[in-house]
């Protein structure tokens, strides 16, 4: 790039000042800037200020700057927002957040910057910080171009907790800049959450495409794994993990994820060293949880006796390490879960009984959702119908924004226990459209066993695209 400046003479104590700036290589006009301002040199210096922030926008062509959002007038602001990028890609979501709001803060008429913030806000749950975003942004969407129009509408749809309109704007911001990766992902992700495996798989694709074929951001990797396990495609999903693994050598955390398609291609010696080998790591990862994972991937793809043996490898591993009196309720909720799967409804019981000890700390707001789950499911299977009713109805009530259908997914575990398939088929319907992920968990879950062949049940869980 380079830029041209001029200095008009000082009319009336003013002067007005413009720039071009021009590709170096056939001096095509790119853009042209100027400003008008009191006689002094601060009115050149704000005028290089908006030339930096138009070779900024200009360097950065993922974007149609100018077309479809608005540049900013300044650089700090520029630099800002550039900045708040790296802090979301380096996995900091509050920095992030922090610094789109300071991009927008610097230069007010930089709306995508507010439109950004909002939207991660919302992402990671900070909905009064997103709420009050989208208000003040609201004046402002008369005017927006194309990409701020949908992306703000992308970030109202969040808000909502309405997965589908998500998915629709996503994919239009993606046709707008098919070349963005940030949009690419973002829409990936959006088609993954509204149980669209396939449609997330050919963004992941063209965004591996864009970045190169081994640069997809760990966390976007294993969605793509996740959407290749949604539509069965298990070797495939393990070489994905593998490829993750070599790339990532030190997120030892990534290794569990191996479990799930060994399980489901009944590769049983491989998943006893590894299971064994991740049970005694002391990394904070719950045993309990992964034999309960595996037993039930094994399970659901057709090897129940290697399920069965796991299940009671995992009760012994249990009853080898007595849980204290004061053990914390996250543990003994996995525990539970472990007992009931495997048939051990009072013992599962005496756990989450309400005179068994809790921590001295409230339980979080997710912990009070699980233990009522496997409560309602425990009484539905000892027959009583109306206790278990009654916690579903607690479960309704405790549903709140940000929580994607979680507690509905429960309300239907419940049912299903109850033998009401009806009301499990249509709490699944609502759980879904709420944006329950339910690839991992719906396909293995014992508590609709018996639904599984019910044309019902196929036709809400199959993946819609």
């Amino acid at each position: 790039m380079r830029g041209a400046r001029r200095r008009a003479a000082a009319a009336r104590g003013r002067w007005r000042a413009w720039a071009s700036v021009a590709a170096e290589e056939s001096a095509t006009l790119l853009h042209r800037t100027e400003v008008e301002a009191p006689a002094a040199d601060s009115a050149l210096a704000l005028l290089a200020d908006r030339v930096s922030a138009v070779v900024a926008t200009r360097v950065d062509m993922d974007v149609q700057w100018g077309r479809t959002l608005r540049r900013p007038r300044v650089y700090a602001a520029m630099e800002r927002y550039l900045a708040a990028f790296e802090a979301v890609r380096a996995g900091d979501a509050d920095a992030g957040i922090e610094r789109f709001l300071d991009a927008w803060r610097t230069d007010s008429g930089f709306v995508f910057a507010g439109i950004m913030a909002a939207g991660n806000a919302l992402a990671a749950d900070r909905f009064a910080l997103g709420d009050s975003l989208l208000a003040a942004l609201a004046p402002y969407e008369a005017a927006m171009l194309p990409l701020e129009l949908h992306q703000y509408r992308r970030a109202r749809a969040l808000a909502r907790s309405d997965v589908q309109a998500t998915l629709a704007e996503a994919r239009e911001v993606a046709r707008l800049e098919p070349s963005a990766p940030f949009l690419l992902g973002q829409y990936a992700e959006g088609a993954y959450l509204a149980n669209r495996p396939r449609e997330a798989l050919r963004a992941f694709d063209a965004l591996a495409s864009r970045l190169g074929a081994d640069a997809l951001p760990p966390a976007q990797a294993m969605l793509r794994a996740a959407a290749l396990h949604a539509l069965g495609r298990h070797a495939e999903e393990l070489r994905a993990i593998d490829a993750v693994l070599a790339a990532q050598p030190t997120e030892p955390h990534f290794a569990s994820t191996r479990l799930a398609p060994l399980a489901a291609l009944g590769r049983g010696d491989t998943l006893r060293v590894l299971l064994a080998a991740l049970a005694t790591r002391d990394d904070g990862r719950d045993p309990a949880r992964l034999f309960r994972g595996v037993a039930l991937e094994l399970q659901a793809h057709g090897y129940p006796d290697d399920a069965a043996r796991l299940l009671a490898q995992g009760v012994a591993w249990l009853r080898g390490r007595p849980l204290p009196a004061d053990a914390p309720l996250a543990r003994r909720l996995s525990a539970a879960e472990l007992l009931l799967d495997a048939g051990r409804d009072a013992e599962a019981a005496a756990l989450l009984a309400p005179t068994a000890p809790d921590t001295a700390r409230t339980p979080t707001m997710p912990q009070r959702s699980a233990l009522l789950d496997l409560r309602g499911v425990l009484a539905a299977r000892a027959g009583r119908a109306a206790e278990a009713r009654a916690i579903g109805d607690s479960l309704a009530r405790l549903a709140a924004r940000g929580r994607n259908g979680v507690e509905t997914y429960r309300r239907a575990r419940i049912a299903a226990a109850l033998g009401d398939a009806e009301a499990a088929v249509l709490l699944l319907d609502q759980a879904l459209q709420e944006g329950f992920v339910t690839h991992r968990e719906l396909h293995v879950d014992p508590a609709f066993r018996r639904l599984r062949r019910d044309p019902r049940f196929q036709r809400v869980t199959a993946p819609r695209g």
